[in-house]
């Protein structure tokens, strides 16, 4: 945990929001890549499991219901693609402001 000692409360919201962007951009990052290698293989089975798969790209749950009669090498397969990217990266976002909220601390002034 870090406590930020003499801090102000800028200071701490711009390292909570750092560290959420951070989460938002790796999640971005990591459904990104899952849909680069789909789509890079043909969409053959992937060697992560299915759990592993869901677990860090929730969107593609969603995606899988709402775009399953989509051509995943046209323009609409990109759009979904891209859309369920952004979900991905929202999700992770907002999972990396719970985590900020939790890890960084304003360490309590002593009133002696």
């Amino acid at each position: 945990m870090w406590i930020m000692a003499g801090a102000s409360v800028d200071d701490i919201r711009r390292k909570r929001l750092w560290i959420a962007a951070a989460c938002g951009i790796f999640g971005l990052v990591v459904a990104a890549s899952l849909f680069t290698y789909a789509d890079a293989t043909n969409f053959a089975p992937s060697p992560l499991p299915p759990a592993i798969a869901l677990a860090l790209c929730p969107a593609s749950l969603i995606g899988g219901y709402l775009f399953f009669d989509v051509n995943g090498h046209s323009i609409k397969g990109l759009i979904c693609a891209l859309f369920m990217t952004g979900v991905n990266a929202l999700v992770y976002y907002a999972f990396g402001l719970l985590l900020a909220r939790l890890v960084v601390r304003r360490k309590p002034h002593n009133s002696n």
